[in-house]
Parts: C-alpha cells; structure tokens; sequence
C-alpha cells in the first residue's frame, strides 16, 4: 500500500475524523431507493459540543486523471453539497492543484511524510438546521451495514450463549423445583406417618405433649416405629432446607454468568 493510494487516504481520513467525537462512515449513499442519486466517498458528523453542527463530507481522488474527470462533471456531488455543512476534495500528492479546487470546496492533502493530511483550503462552511429524512435514513443504514464481519461473527456467538446460558439456567431451575417437590412430598408422608402413629399432628403438639405421646407410644410398643418416623422426618426436613440452600447459590451462579457474557457483548 503506497502513501498515496485510495486505501492509504481513506486510512488517514478515518485517523483524522475517529474517536468519539466524531461520527465516520465510507460510502454513503444520499438516500435510499429510487431517492439515491449520489455516493459520497466519506462523511464526518461531530458528536459533541465542540463540533457541534459539523456535517462534512468528502471526495477521495488518488490519481489526477480521475480528478480531471471530476472537474468535468461538478454535477456529480451537487446532492451531497446541498446537505452537508462543508464539503471536501481528499488526495493524494500532486493530484490536484490548488487552483483547480472549487470555491466553495476545502481541500486535503496527503502530508510529505504521508502520515497526515494537511488543510490546504478551508471549504466554505453552510449551516444546515436539518437533514432530509431520506438521506439520514441512508446514514442510519450504513452505519448497521459498517460493523466488521468478525464483529457481527462475535455478537451472534455471543447471543447464542446468551440463550444456551438462560436454556441451562431454565434447565438447572427445573430440575431444582422437581427436586423439592419430590423431598416435600416425602416430607408430607413422613409427617402424616408420624402424625399417624401420635394421633394428632406434631406440629400442634407442645413439648409436654409430644413427651406424653411418645410415652404412650413406648407403652404400646410402638417407640422405635415412633423413632423411625421422627428420624424420616428430620431427614425429609434436612433434604428440603439443603435444596433451598443450594437453589440460591445456582441462581447467584446463573446471574454472575449472565453478567460476564452481557459485559463481553459491551466491550465487542
């Protein structure tokens, strides 16, 4: 790639018009359809206050004889010139003299060293209080069109582990709810045997009482099934509190997950 190639200035032209500041797109048509007309090289739109109000756009020339061809057909960029605020001629070194340069044009040229462009003509500057619709429609979609390849590549990876993230945190979920239901019901039964063999529910019986129940059980000889009902119970009762304990440890792992994969599309 040689200082003065189309690949090269367009290099030079992103360098120039990055950053946040500025809004940057190749090739953007004045509108969309049958509207379009015109294609302009490049366009630069200022984002903060300081630029504010800055709609340039430009026209990329690496050889003389297509610039010739230009200056023959001033037609051509009329579309874009009535809709920006400053238009530009960009090229490379001895392209273009100074003294062929439209009036109203600014004019770039590739630096010396070619690792700049330098202002050799200021184009005139015209306010523009709005932008017709059509052609911000043109903007809009190529700004979408403009994301790299590899970009888009990554943001659908990351949108497919997204979902298989919320289908296993689904799956996991599911799978921790079939499980308390089956230690609820076993803690169910275990409770109705025991209420069974105490004749009344544990659970409305005091201390005092369930001392006497379990008396009469002994009585009856039916303490060690007593013995077993209460041990079924304590361990119904320990299953149940170990899958609420654990349900919530999974969720916290799902949501730290969820957050890593959100942050990796952010950074994208």
């Amino acid at each position: 790639m040689t200082k003065d190639s189309t690949e090269a200035i367009y290099k030079l032209l992103q360098d120039r018009y990055a950053g946040p500041e500025w809004a940057y797109l190749m090739e953007v048509p004045d509108g969309t359809g049958q509207k379009k007309q015109r294609t302009a090289d490049a366009i630069a739109i200022g984002l903060w206050s300081k630029n504010a109000g800055q709609f340039h756009g430009f026209e990329v020339k690496s050889s003389r004889s297509d610039w010739q061809k230009e200056l023959q057909e001033p037609y051509k960029s009329q579309s874009w010139r009535n809709v920006v605020t400053s238009f530009w001629l960009v090229a490379g070194r001895g392209v273009a003299k100074l003294q062929e340069v439209p009036p109203d044009w600014g004019f770039l040229e590739v630096a010396t060293n070619g690792e700049s462009l330098k202002i050799r003509k200021q184009p005139l500057h015209v306010d523009r209080p709005t932008v017709p619709l059509n052609v911000v429609g043109a903007m809009l979609r190529k700004s979408v069109d403009t994301i790299p390849y590899a970009a888009r590549e990554k943001l659908r990876d990351v949108d497919a582990q997204v979902v298989r993230s919320y289908n296993n945190g689904r799956n996991v979920e599911q799978k921790i709810a079939s499980c308390i239901l089956k230690r609820n019901e076993e803690l169910e039964a275990s409770m109705r045997n025991l209420s069974q063999l105490l004749g009344r529910s544990p659970e409305r019986l005091k201390a005092d009482d369930m001392t006497v129940m379990l008396l009469k059980a002994a009585q009856s000889g039916r303490l060690s099934n007593v013995s077993n009902a209460m041990f079924n119970v304590l361990n119904s009762i320990k299953h149940f509190k170990e899958g609420i304990d654990g349900l919530d440890r999974r969720f916290e792992l799902m949501i730290e997950e969820f957050n890593r994969i959100s942050q990796e599309a952010v950074s994208a």
